[in-house]
């Protein structure tokens, strides 16, 4: 039978495995993207500073408004319905019960 504590340090190191695995799969292309952006033809390296910064704004701009635009589409606005409307409806259902 297992104790307690050896099955506790057995659970611990495959969560620790598991997490190294997650971080190493994470990390694999950090190398690219860095380089695509700090290395010598790099975004940063051949754009400068003024014109990241406006970039930079004018694509946040872009994605708060789309944002907006999507949780708009996504919430239902309230609905208006008349007192007649409502007691017509209940009538229609009243009738065929």
């Amino acid at each position: 039978m297992i104790s307690g504590e050896h099955f506790s340090h057995k659970c611990e190191h495959i969560l620790n495995c598991w997490i190294y695995l997650q971080l190493e799969f994470r990390q694999e292309n950090l190398d690219l993207i860095a380089e695509r952006l700090f290395g010598p033809k790099g975004y940063f390296h051949t754009h400068d500073l003024h014109e990241v910064i406006k970039n930079g704004k004018e694509k946040w701009t872009d994605f708060e408004n789309t944002v907006k635009q999507r949780l708009n589409q996504a919430i239902r606005g309230k609905r208006s319905v008349t007192k007649e409307e409502l007691e017509e409806v209940r009538q229609k259902v009243s009738s065929k019960w």
